[in-house]
């Protein structure tokens, strides 16, 4: 998927969560072969992180799942602590298998 295209998905992803009032999620990007741009993860943590914050009644917690060399390169763009961070009032957790993000939004709960 293209930048452009993941917003999109964002969007009617909160869209949809509003619905559902979820505040749990578990997005798979494995199979994304290319890191996403600077820009799609600055707008990811100053415009659509404290939208979601905002919308959802409580604190959102988020597990994404990515390639391994889209875990290593988490740091540089602005995750200090892929396994744990706290931004804009989401919680997120990044991984690269499914079984260790499931336990972790478990704990979160």
């Amino acid at each position: 998927m293209s930048a452009e295209e993941i917003t999109h998905t964002c969007e009617a992803l909160l869209a949809t969560d509003l619905h559902h009032d979820c505040r749990h999620w578990l997005l798979d990007g494995r199979s994304h072969q290319q890191a996403q741009p600077r820009a799609l993860h600055e707008w990811m943590q100053e415009e659509y992180f404290p939208r979601v914050r905002a919308h959802l009644k409580g604190r959102p917690c988020i597990a994404f799942l990515v390639p391994r060399f889209v875990w290593e390169g988490l740091p540089a763009q602005g995750y200090e602590n892929p396994l744990d961070s706290f931004a804009h009032g989401v919680r997120m957790g990044w991984f690269t298998a499914e079984e260790e993000a499931l336990a972790w939004l478990d704990r979160q709960r």
